[in-house]
């Protein structure tokens, strides 16, 4: 990937992943540039399609997600890939609305939820002042957020948007029960279609038989490691 977020780099070792076991991948992302061009380049055996959008396709915030910018390259990209199965990694910068394209080919679906951002347009349920949102509430709890771009009407209608989108999707995953239990709270239709998937980690060596984890003895302070990007909405 051009970046180095988790969800990019979630995406670049499971690619990769799949491609040494036999499997042929490729991938279709936001080039995050401002001309509709596509490119493509090789990756060892993962190709990897590039597109980008002109600032014009995006005129207001819901065009950020409700737009059709990337239909015809994703089009040509599953007619030239006739994919098994296509998994939407994300679908900012992009649009939900390529997993209705993918489905109305035939081509099954899976979605994984790795952060709340079909729940909340800032991605991680925290509001303009950074105070944890206990959720969506149908859209009518965006009004603050929103106040200046449209308010709950705004709210309400992305709600309904991506409940749609999402109602699409064959397979639906999360990294984590939390993050399934948050968008099952907000969409009940989703109980019982979220399959929980630990993203695992790359080259990660085996623990040794018999070595006791931590070098604490009894009574000692408990020491905790945090590994990330040391941002607020991480929770750290």
């Amino acid at each position: 990937p051009l970046e180095s977020a988790g969800v990019e780099l979630v995406a670049s070792e499971q690619a990769h992943a799949l491609a040494a076991r036999g499997h042929s991948v490729d991938v279709f992302a936001s080039g995050y540039r401002p001309e509709p061009d596509t490119s493509e380049e090789r990756q060892g055996e993962v190709r990897v399609v590039r597109v980008g959008a002109p600032p014009a396709a995006f005129p207001d915030l819901a065009s950020t997600w409700d737009n059709h910018a990337f239909d015809e390259a994703f089009v040509r990209f599953l007619d030239e890939t006739r994919p098994d199965v296509v998994h939407f990694q994300h679908t900012v910068m992009l649009s939900p609305n390529l997993i209705g394209i993918a489905g109305a080919r035939g081509v099954p679906t899976v979605l994984t939820l790795h952060d709340a951002w079909h729940l909340c347009h800032r991605l991680y349920l925290l509001d303009r002042d950074g105070l944890r949102c206990e959720g969506p509430e149908e859209g009518a709890r965006c009004d603050t957020c929103l106040a200046d771009l449209g308010g709950s009407a705004l709210g309400r209608a992305r709600f309904d948007f991506m409940a749609r989108a999402i109602d699409r999707v064959d397979r639906v995953l999360a990294p984590s029960r939390a993050i399934a239990a948050r968008h099952e709270s907000a969409w009940p239709f989703l109980e019982g279609r979220i399959a929980v998937a630990d993203p695992g980690l790359a080259n990660t060596p085996a623990r040794r038989e018999g070595r006791r984890p931590g070098t604490g003895r009894p009574g000692d302070p408990l020491r905790f490691v945090f590994v990330g990007t040391w941002l607020p909405h991480k929770g750290l």
